[in-house]
C-alpha cells in the first residue's frame, strides 16, 4: 500500500462563505441548525482534503459521504441528550460526529 500525505486546500474564502451561509441558517432556524452545523463542517474539511505522495504528486482525495438522511437519527437523539443534560451531552455528541464523518469517509482517485 502506498503512503500518503494529508493536505487542506481549504482558503480564507471557502471558510468565510460556509460560516456566512451557517449564521443565516442559524438565524432563520432559531438556532436549530446549530445541531446540524458540526457535521457539515466536519464534511466541508473533509471534502477539501487531498492526498499526496512523498513526492507530493496528488494521488486521490477524501470524500466524505453524509447527508441529511444519514444523519438526522443522530441529531434527533442528541438533541434529546444534550437538552437533558443542560448541555453536557453535546461535548460527547462533538466526538461522535467526527467519528461518524470519517467512517462515512472514502479515498477517491486524482
Amino acid at each position: 500500500m502506498q503512503a500518503g500525505i494529508l493536505k487542506s486546500d481549504l482558503s480564507v474564502g471557502d471558510i468565510i462563505g460556509h460560516a456566512i451561509i451557517w449564521i443565516i441558517l442559524s438565524i432563520v432556524t432559531c438556532g436549530l441548525a446549530l445541531f446540524v452545523f458540526p457535521y457539515y463542517m466536519a464534511r466541508f474539511i473533509i471534502s477539501r482534503t487531498i492526498v499526496v505522495d512523498a513526492s507530493g504528486m496528488r494521488i486521490g482525495r477524501l470524500e466524505c459521504t453524509i447527508d441529511l438522511a444519514s444523519i438526522i437519527g443522530n441529531i434527533v437523539i442528541w438533541a434529546i441528550i444534550s437538552i437533558v443534560t443542560l448541555g453536557f451531552g453535546y461535548i460527547i455528541f462533538m466526538y461522535k460526529i467526527y467519528a461518524h464523518c470519517l467512517n462515512h469517509t472514502k479515498i477517491t482517485a486524482a
